[in-house]
């Protein structure tokens, strides 16, 4: 059993070490996405007594998260003969990941919408009369139990639910539904949730915090950053299994703040030191990671979408990768 566990952990660590010292991996671009703005960053609700998981997107976070589309829909490979100088777009053979929280899914599914209006990927939900069908239904006092009803009728099993299945005007309201771009492979991963700050009030908690550190001190029933950075780790080396036995050369996480700093934390082999000079990203910025020889490809159109001096400029280097999108205290 202790051979097993001591190969498999050989195992995940030449799979990261690969990525990091190996041009030929087919992993070339990682992009880090924070969650638009939500109704607990504009106060409307307190995550310690709502409970974090449920928190939605503001109005404006809606708004940044559709801008969000647009500027990765700008994202494309440089042309060259290698790819007969076709720009492939940065949602092309990518691979999905998203915590499951509300206001991250609600980001990814804005994001997509805002794709699918510009071409770049399909919607199928558009082409579906059968979503027409039940909208008057639903305007005219449409439960849910139709939708169990209509399937146990058709013969299926109440488990096979699909999106023309519901209607549309409930899919505008829950937009984290991803069956409709069944083009994307998309997979929601507990270990990209926020870090808990617990139950207890956060800013009680600060001259501790500044005691025993920032990066170390944990929220009284919740988690340290160093907790999440296990966590994320761990995701991280799944992840690159993942995309290793995909041939994935290109993958899309959405997810928060302090998770995002955790993940470039451990894929640059930052130090603490470094760690703690990170800023938070705002809300629906986006981080890219690079490889070397992809640096000129997947960038966003700076000028077009203004976006600051500060996050064009790259930032932290491995042998093969390159961090941009970050600013530092």
């Amino acid at each position: 059993m202790f051979l097993r566990t001591l190969k498999l952990k050989i195992n995940i660590n030449n799979s990261f070490l690969s990525l990091n010292n190996n041009l030929k991996s087919s992993l070339h671009t990682i992009v880090l996405i924070r969650h638009g703005e939500s109704q607990q960053n504009t106060g409307e609700v307190n995550p310690q007594t709502y409970g974090d998981y449920k928190i939605e997107l503001s109005e404006k976070g809606i708004k940044q998260a559709r801008r969000a589309g647009k500027i990765l829909c700008s994202m494309r490979e440089e042309p060259s003969i290698e790819n007969d100088f076709q720009q492939e777009t940065i949602f092309d053979n990518c691979l999905y990941y998203v915590s499951p929280y509300i206001r991250t899914k609600q980001t990814l599914n804005y994001i997509l919408e805002s794709a699918s209006n510009e071409n770049v990927i399909k919607d199928y939900s558009k082409n579906k009369q059968l979503l027409d069908k039940y909208e008057k239904k639903f305007k005219d006092g449409w439960e849910f139990s139709d939708v169990r009803d209509k399937i146990l009728s058709e013969g299926r099993d109440v488990r096979d639910i699909q999106y023309t299945d519901l209607p549309s005007e409930w899919l505008t309201k829950n937009l984290y539904e991803y069956s409709k771009y069944k083009d994307l492979t998309i997979y929601e991963d507990v270990r990209l949730r926020e870090v808990e700050f617990g139950y207890s009030n956060v800013n009680d908690q600060q001259i501790n915090r500044l005691t025993h550190g920032w990066f170390y001190y944990r929220f009284k029933y919740g988690e340290s950053p160093a907790d999440c950075y296990d966590r994320v780790s761990a995701f991280l080396e799944s992840m690159m299994r993942h995309c290793e036995r995909l041939k994935t050369p290109k993958v899309m996480i959405v997810s928060h703040g302090l998770a995002i700093r955790c993940f470039i934390m451990k894929f640059l082999r930052l130090e603490v030191n470094q760690f703690n000079i990170l800023k938070n990203p705002d809300n629906a910025d986006i981080i890219v990671l690079s490889r070397k020889d992809k640096l000129d490809s997947y960038h966003p159109d700076y000028e077009k979408y203004d976006i600051p001096e500060k996050k064009r400029k790259f930032l932290f280097h491995t042998k093969n990768f390159s961090c941009r999108g970050l600013s530092l205290y």
